[in-house]
């Protein structure tokens, strides 16, 4: 389930990317050709907290791939989380029982009234149909439209607003949904051993340690796993893994058999980059802490830039009431811009 923490990441690099691609001011384009007035759209940029100019006047106006962007980086988003919801609904059942949701995040059955059902969850998922429909909404909205100003775009509004929402009200929700949720680690644990999770690592145990070529040792664990099965055994019986092995020609060594077959042990002993053991997961943990200390470094530097142009335009407008002259208020507006020195795209 760590591996959510990594596609999350991916996430608010595609939000990000999405904030900068909109985080460009179009005043000043006029209807698509600018205008013969001496605007200064450095300085409305400053002043809105903008970080970029929309330069071409016909782009400020005439496209919205900026809107794309931003449909698509939240139907990706809540793809993500619907699918962290999905498997939560799978685990959850009696089936598995490898996680328990707090009774804040289930619900009762109308009929049944034993049964304990993932309601919140399967909302998330279900509405992950519905995010998927903005954004291609938004993609055949603009398709085929001509150069300049369309009177589509008056669409554009209910798409993306009702996307930010939902993509918002579903972030509020996922971090209480984990905090909440118990995970059951010996029903874990006994699945491991009743699912033949350690096979492979044994396969690898003849291979480093008896010079069994692989092809050989997958043959030799395949039909282990498949008698054990037939028996209503599993690896656990080490009496029957040990007979086999012999039975293959095969002499090892009990307690080096046990050990490989450990779950526990095996998964602590895969420390290489990206694994399950102590040293690997430290490493991959830090990594995805330093790409969210970015990420949140990233948004203080946009809040920042939008405070302090908000603070520029209210002292502005503040003292206002004294100006008389074209002079008084270019030194006024240089008093308080905040010279965030924006770029051109």
């Amino acid at each position: 389930m760590s591996n959510y923490s990594s596609v999350l990441n991916r996430d608010l690099d595609r939000l990000k990317a999405a904030y900068d691609v909109v985080d460009e001011n179009p005043l000043g384009g006029g209807a698509i050709s600018g205008t013969s007035f001496p605007t200064d759209r450095m300085l409305t940029t400053e002043l809105l907290g903008f970080q970029n100019v929309r330069a071409h006047s016909l782009d400020a106006t005439g496209n919205r791939d900026w809107m794309n962007e931003v449909l698509n980086a939240n139907a990706t988003l809540h793809s993500t989380f619907s699918r962290f919801a999905g498997e939560l609904i799978t685990w959850s059942s009696y089936e598995y029982r490898t996680v328990t949701l707090d009774d804040g995040f289930a619900m009762g059955s109308s009929m049944m009234p034993q049964k304990k059902n993932p309601g919140p969850c399967e909302l998330i998922r279900g509405r992950s149909g519905i995010m998927t429909g903005y954004a291609t909404a938004g993609l055949t909205m603009v398709h085929g439209l001509p150069s300049g100003y369309n009177r589509d775009f008056h669409e554009e509004k209910e798409l993306l607003f009702q996307s930010c929402e939902m993509a918002n009200r579903a972030a509020e929700v996922m971090p209480a949904l984990v905090r909440t949720t118990t995970f059951n680690k010996e029903r874990m644990a006994d699945l491991c051993d009743k699912n033949f999770m350690t096979a492979t690592e044994l396969a690898n145990y003849l291979v480093t340690d008896h010079n069994v070529p692989f092809r050989a040792t997958h043959h030799i664990v395949g039909t282990l796993v498949g008698n054990l099965t037939r028996s209503g055994g599993n690896l656990t019986d080490i009496k029957a893994v040990m007979e086999h092995l012999e039975g293959e020609g095969i002499i090892a060594d009990e307690e080096k058999v046990k050990k490989v077959l450990d779950p526990k042990t095996v998964m602590l002993s895969y420390n290489s980059l990206g694994g399950t053991g102590a040293e690997a997961c430290s490493e991959l943990l830090d990594n995805i802490d330093a790409r969210l200390a970015k990420h949140k470094e990233s948004l203080e530097a946009d809040e920042q830039r939008v405070r302090a142009a908000f603070a520029a335009c209210r002292n502005i407008a503040k003292n206002a009431k004294d100006v008389k002259t074209v002079e008084d208020l270019e030194h006024l507006i240089q008093q308080y811009r905040p010279n965030t020195k924006p770029g051109l795209r």
